[in-house]
């Protein structure tokens, strides 16, 4: 179960570093990652909600924004 208590927007522009193993293909710029485990600073943005028929209507959501590097020995 998971339970957001704090919601999205209150936290644009906020940074957080998180690790996790990439069974898939990640590509972040022009550097793409998979088969190993890896910590990645992801960022709170703004999207445009696009065919909403509502002028400023918003989403937040976490963007990828650099692999900080592989996580070995674990």
């Amino acid at each position: 179960m998971k339970i957001q208590l704090r919601k999205l927007k209150s936290r644009l522009g906020e940074q957080r570093v998180i690790e996790k193993f990439l069974w898939l293909p990640v590509q972040i710029g022009d550097d793409i990652r998979w088969l190993e485990r890896v910590r990645i600073v992801q960022e709170v943005i703004e999207v445009d909600v696009g065919g909403s028929m509502e002028w400023g209507n918003y989403a937040y959501k976490w963007l990828n924004v650099k692999f900080v590097g592989s996580v070995i020995g674990r």
